[in-house]
């Protein structure tokens, strides 16, 4: 346990060695203590380029809690930093476990030679193997291990679908006009618009969820939930 500390107390100290020798943390004292950790928060910039032969990071994945919502599948991740930095494409599967299942937290480790401190986007993506390979996300949440004060939060809140990769964005919250992924969009809009299509048994009453076969319900009025692009 005790190595476990020093170990903690230590990292501040070696990233602060590492931003006095690019003077960036010239004013910052020697000791790994919390005004440490807060200056260094303040001080770091994400497009230092930290030497090291790997970077380790911590990405926490929560499947939502929902009917068929886990799956066996193999989950991909590419993380994006804001300078253009990206890793390579790492699989998510602990040993010996059973990943992504319905209302469940999972914690992954992932190394790779590209340090990136400053985690902008990710870019994430399943297969079809399994018997159960439908997956719905709530949340990844990413930290590089080196990096004292910095969690970086992507909110997933959907169904995932096979071969597709997903961009997702750091808190990934736009305006329409302003999404970066205009294609990605479009796509989920025009999934939402067959997903929610519904229909009046009897004309004039309230609407129902439709029995869909082949885009149609039989025998039926289709009532298409008005989706626009923006």
């Amino acid at each position: 346990m005790w190595s476990n500390i020093n170990q903690m107390l230590v990292r501040p100290a070696t990233l602060i060695s590492r931003l006095r020798s690019t003077g960036n943390a010239k004013s910052l004292p020697q000791h790994g203590t919390r005004a440490v950790r807060q200056r260094l928060c303040q001080t770091h910039s994400p497009c230092v380029i930290m030497s090291a032969s790997s970077s380790s990071y911590n990405i926490v994945v929560k499947t939502g809690d929902r009917k068929k919502a886990g799956t066996d599948a193999n989950i991909r991740i590419v993380l994006h930093g804001a300078c253009g930095q990206k890793t390579s494409p790492a699989k998510l599967d602990n040993l010996f476990r059973d990943d992504f299942e319905r209302g469940r937290t999972d914690n992954f480790t992932v190394r790779d030679d590209v340090d990136v401190r400053s985690i902008s986007k990710i870019e994430m993506w399943r297969d079809k193997a399994g018997v159960a390979s439908e997956w719905y996300v709530d949340t990844i949440e990413v930290r590089n291990e080196a990096s004292p004060c910095d969690i970086f939060m992507f909110p997933i809140y959907r169904w995932v679908k096979a071969n597709f990769h997903y961009s997702i964005l750091h808190l990934d919250t736009f305006l329409p006009q302003d999404d970066p992924n205009p294609d990605q969009r479009h796509m989920e809009i025009a999934d939402k618009r067959t997903t929610y299509e519904v229909t009046q048994k009897v004309k004039g009453a309230t609407a129902q969820v439709g029995q869909l076969q082949n885009g149609k319900a039989h025998d039926e009025v289709i009532v298409k939930t008005n989706y626009s692009d923006e």
